[in-house]
């Protein structure tokens, strides 16, 4: 049982590092306009995982490099 609650808790930190990472280029990213870097990061914090799926297939390719 201890395992599982560990893995978990890894791949959780793992997933917010990744949120916070986006976040950061979706602020530094200078090709998208104010309004839209509000909708992007409102749109990854209240969907979690699949709204950063969705800027990571529709945005440019170089966001985790």
């Amino acid at each position: 049982m201890g395992i599982l609650f560990g893995l978990s808790g890894l791949l959780g930190i793992g997933f917010l590092i990744i949120v916070v990472i986006v976040i950061v280029n979706i602020i530094n990213n200078p090709k998208i306009n104010s309004n839209n870097k509000l909708f992007w990061i409102v749109l990854i914090l209240v969907t979690n995982i699949l709204g950063l799926i969705i800027y990571l297939v529709v945005q440019d390719k170089n966001v985790l490099k």
